[in-house]
């Protein structure tokens, strides 16, 4: 699986790293919609170019999908929130 993105701003040369996290969340049952999931986010990795490579993106039976979130982090080594991060 390949996950790509960009900067609204395109000041990419600002950023020269990014932290990829997954998040994963409920199927939905009953009609109500899909929920996150206690302590269910996972660090898969880091990229330095706008694009994130998987190779065995597995997925149990409870889960009904992931959220990928994707931080920023600048030339000095600080790092967007995670909360914050899209």
């Amino acid at each position: 699986m390949k996950i790509t993105w960009k900067l609204k701003d395109g000041n990419n040369h600002l950023f020269p790293k990014y932290n990829i996290y997954a998040e994963k969340l409920a199927k939905q049952v009953d009609g109500n919609a899909a929920r996150k999931l206690v302590d269910t986010r996972e660090y898969l990795g880091m990229a330095y170019v706008q694009a994130f490579y998987m190779s065995d993106p597995s997925i149990s039976c409870h889960i009904g999908s992931r959220k990928f979130i994707i931080q920023v982090c600048a030339a000095d080594g600080t790092c967007q929130e995670l909360d914050d991060s899209p």
